[in-house]
């Protein structure tokens, strides 16, 4: 489908001002010793077993909340100029070359060594966001919010809180906080994360976020299939139908490669959910600017979940296919999905129920890291070479790679031709051979490269969609940041 990131862009050139003291130093003293004692390498007590800037929309693209990965460029002015400076670059590398479990560990080093670095600490709740460590990712968002308002650095803060308020949704908490209600009003009043925080801050209260229903020990329930003919895209893909508020909404997608759960606006219309006044904007195979929401009761068959945030705002390919939602990643820390692509069968549980028993037949096991703005797996070429890779669940198209990641690992890639509007065509581009979890993809057909815009965020090198997926029941565990195939018997 589409993808969601974001990225905010600073220039602080100038010297930040001296810190004024201030009565949360006592606090922020306190957040530092509970965050230097998970703050060490081999902190990702995880990354062995296993897990997509906000990369996701549904139906073909990668549509991502466009503010670029910060980190790396508010923390210095120059490149090396100091020994923060050579970490942030350190760990941005690793970042980008895929190198997962690397950037955890040395993230968490680092954090640990330098605990007063906004820039380190950003970081570090980025390296637990992505291992599944939540409650120390709120902290660790919390603490380099904190020191970023105090070293006048608004651009990590706004980030920051960005962090803060995905771990506490991944938590099932509120957003009701005091501190964090004190870092939210000394965001810019016209940063437009801190006017999406806010909106929710207020909306939501102290209610629990992504609550669900009933036993969590409860049987997972079979979903209705949208109603669509045979070789259209909802079909291809699965799309089911749901009740928001009561209202039925009749083609929604279950989406790998959107963040956020996103709806159009005639459908937030129709359905009642609560929007925000304020828009922020997307990026991906199609643009569109978006406004926060929030859903009061979200319906999957008998699977209800109750105060569910929400992106609203027409992305271009959900009308074209006259859909009305789709269910992103964030909703999946909470709902465990599996789609039958051959039998056209969707099923949801809570994440923490009971796995059904494993079959007897081999799975393929894809690991997921749930970074705050994409769940991306990790792929490894012959030589080591590493990449990073959405399996994006809302993609009907084929696979996407990046212009840069090819030209330096495709040896039959040629530079696509700029233009101003993105259209992919057939360039009988293959990967010959790549490691992705428990299997190797073999001579693998490339349809094109992402577009521009998207490639400018630098968060994916290859995207994979429903020629991968298409022919296995695939079960979207984030809570084990797995993703399972298996081939029915049929296709055996």
């Amino acid at each position: 489908m589409n993808a969601t990131v974001s990225k905010t862009r600073t220039n602080d050139s100038a010297a930040p001002p001296a810190r004024a003291a201030r009565p949360r130093r006592a606090l922020l003293a306190c957040l530092c010793v509970l965050l230097l004692g998970c703050g060490r390498a081999g902190g990702d007590g995880n990354s062995s077993r296993s897990l997509p800037s906000s990369i996701a929309v549904p139906t073909e693209g990668v549509d991502a909340v466009e503010t670029d990965n910060p980190v790396a460029r508010e923390s210095a002015t120059d490149v090396g100029e100091s020994p923060t400076d050579d970490l942030v670059t350190r760990l941005e590398r690793q970042l980008k070359r895929g190198q997962f479990e690397d950037f955890i560990d040395a993230a968490l080093n680092a954090a640990a060594d330098q605990p007063a670095s906004p820039a380190l600490q950003l970081f570090k709740a980025e390296a637990l966001l992505a291992a599944g460590r939540n409650d120390e990712a709120e902290l660790a968002a919390q603490l380099a919010a904190s020191l970023a308002q105090d070293d006048a650095n608004p651009t990590i803060a706004s980030h920051a809180m960005k962090l803060w308020a995905t771990a506490r949704f991944r938590q099932n908490k509120a957003l009701d906080d005091p501190l964090a209600a004190d870092l939210l009003e000394r965001l810019p009043a016209d940063d437009p994360v801190g006017q999406m925080l806010r909106f929710w801050f207020d909306t939501l209260g102290q209610r629990t976020v992504y609550r669900v229903a009933g036993s969590s020990d409860a049987a997972p329930v079979e979903l209705r299939p949208a109603r669509a003919a045979a070789g259209t895209v909802p079909e291809q893909l699965n799309a089911i139908e749901a009740r928001i508020n009561g209202v039925a909404v009749p083609l929604a997608f279950v989406d790998t490669g959107t963040q956020q759960t996103l709806m159009t606006v005639k459908a937030a219309e129709a359905t009642g959910v609560v929007l925000g006044p304020s828009s922020t904007r997307l990026v991906g195979f199609a643009g569109l600017n978006a406004r926060p929401g929030v859903i009061e009761t979200l319906e999957l068959g008998s699977l209800v979940l109750h105060d569910v945030p929400v992106l609203v705002g027409n992305s271009p390919p959900l009308v074209a296919l006259k859909g009305q939602m789709a269910l992103g990643t964030e909703l999946m820390h909470h709902v465990r999905f599996t789609i039958d692509y051959p039998a056209r069968r969707v099923f949801a549980a809570r994440a923490e129920a009971p796995r059904i028993a494993p079959v007897q037949r081999p799975a393929w096991q894809i690991p997921v890291w749930t970074f705050s703005q994409a769940c991306l797996s990790r792929g490894q070429l012959p030589d080591g070479t590493m990449a990073r890779v959405l399996v994006d669940t809302g993609d009907r198209a084929g696979s996407f790679v990046s212009t840069r990641w090819a030209r330096r690992n495709l040896p039959d890639f040629q530079r696509p031709p700029a233009t101003v509007v993105f259209k992919f065509k057939q360039r009988n581009l293959k990967l010959p051979e790549m490691a992705l979890g428990s299997e190797s993809l073999l001579d693998w057909p490339i349809v094109d490269t992402i577009p521009r815009v998207l490639e400018r965020l630098d968060t994916v090198d290859l995207l994979l969609g429903h020629d991968l997926l298409g022919s296995y029941v695939v079960t979207i565990d984030l809570e084990q940041r797995m993703l399972q195939l298996i081939k029915p018997p049929a296709v055996d």
